[in-house]
């Protein structure tokens, strides 16, 4: 049984010092190798407060016998109650556990231990026992996967002759994108060509599939209508893997823009275009949550520009209030739920948008909000009120004009005056684009 309460083991996985000496004892790699933990950092930590927690850790794991020294995330997670007893004993069942290569060098550390005192499962990055598919991809095609991608080569007899996979953003127990190359020869012809595609894995098989259900129905409206922005093309979706593999789609993140030193007015126009396209965009989409659950990333957004950008708090903490007051006082639209620079890529005047996982029907200006106050973070303190009141012009100047009556006055710039001149013009904008999700 473990020796402490649910809160205690949470602490001690949150003390680097105190886990060093627990990784060094479970992780070790077939005898007569032994590994030291050099050093280890907290890198990310969730729920604390109750029986369940995960904790994610950079190890630096060292071989005493021949002074190498390497790089390695590793994470424990706690499931409360029995669950995470009955975790380990599945893996042990499963094919998860199977031994290290022989041979290997150097020798592999154990995918998984289980640390019975601290009911606590430590997981060698890329396993994640809520996301067994990563390991899998990460290791070469999976056959639930594979014919789709090389559908996509055309017509011909594809066969694979080159699979490379990167990981290229992880959050434990989530979700992790991969970046796939795929290199496939026609039979007929010998023709060989590559494509590029991500691999999104969920953790939650129903997060799984209304992410793929949303990037579908959005891809083939945006297709129908001719719209001038891009979103990833869905290749296929496994759902006894929870995986939804997209095209890859191409340009700069806008985040990327606002922190070089050229002007990214161009850029950011483009981007308020696409955004005021998409919120009036007829698409199929479920309703956003209730008020309380919806004001919640506003209030984080404040918290963030107090604490970070002070002399830009006040203009746009007037907005962020302004919307939270507002929520629910303009007829649905759809939203994208997480919108932020990184979102948005940027080719030219072409602009694509990524990541439609919590894509739903809300509030227009919530996006807004968010994204105004992380631009707000992304650029010096005189470029970033700019950047601001660039978007801001160029997105009101392109939507409903009862969607401006919330703001306060001085965020509503010229714009107000040619907003009748655009209001009904439908899409604005620069051509299609694509990039990664």
């Amino acid at each position: 049984m473990p020796a402490a309460s649910p809160a205690a083991r949470a602490l001690l996985a949150e003390d680097p010092g105190r886990m060093r000496e627990v990784l060094e004892r479970h992780l070790q790699p077939p005898a007569p190798a032994v590994y030291r933990v050099r050093d280890c950092r907290l890198t990310n930590a969730r729920g604390r407060n109750g029986a369940r927690f995960s904790v994610q850790y950079d190890v630096r794991f060292e071989e005493p016998a021949t002074d190498r020294g390497w790089d390695q995330v590793v994470s424990a997670v706690s499931f409360g109650g029995a669950r995470t007893r009955r975790a380990w004993q599945a893996l042990q069942d499963g094919a998860a556990m199977r031994p290290p290569a022989a041979g290997a060098d150097p020798p592999a550390l154990p995918p998984f231990a289980y640390v019975p005192e601290l009911d606590m499962l430590l997981q060698v990055f890329p396993h994640d026992s809520s996301l067994p598919a990563l390991v899998r991809l990460l290791a070469g095609p999976l056959p639930e996967l594979l014919p789709a991608i090389l559908a996509g080569f055309g017509p011909g007899d594809w066969r694979l002759v080159g699979w490379d996979a990167e990981t290229v953003r992880y959050r434990l127990a989530i979700r992790a994108t991969v970046r796939l190359s795929v290199r496939a020869s026609d039979a007929a012809t010998g023709r060989v060509a590559e494509r590029r595609a991500y691999a999104k894995v969920y953790g939650e098989p129903e997060k799984g599939r209304l992410g793929a259900h949303a990037q579908r129905v959005l891809h083939d409206r945006i297709a129908a209508v001719g719209a001038s922005f891009a979103v990833a093309e869905p290749i296929a979706y496994a759902d006894d893997l929870h995986t939804l593999v997209q095209e890859e789609v191409g340009g700069v993140s806008l985040h990327t823009l606002l922190r070089q030193k050229a002007d990214p007015t161009l850029a950011v126009q483009a981007a308020a275009r696409a955004v005021a396209e998409f919120h009036q965009l007829d698409v199929e989409a479920p309703p956003r949550g209730a008020r309380n659950e919806l004001s919640r990333p506003l209030r984080n957004a404040q918290e963030s520009l107090r604490s970070d950008r002070p002399e830009l708090a006040r203009e746009v903490a007037e907005l962020l209030a302004a919307v939270a007051a507002g929520l629910g006082d303009v007829p649905p639209a759809p939203t994208h739920g997480d919108l932020k620079p990184n979102h948005i890529l940027v080719d030219g005047d072409r602009i694509a948008m990524i990541d439609f996982d919590d894509l739903a029907k809300g509030d227009p200006l919530l996006d807004v909000a968010n994204l105004v106050a992380q631009i707000a973070q992304t650029r010096s303190a005189d470029r970033a009120g700019t950047a601001v009141r660039v978007f801001l012009e160029e997105y009101l100047a392109r939507v409903p004009a009862a969607w401006l009556t919330r703001l306060p006055k001085q965020l509503i710039p010229a714009a107000t005056g040619s907003a009748e001149a655009h209001q009904d013009t439908g899409a604005v904008g620069g051509d299609r684009t694509g990039a990664p999700s």
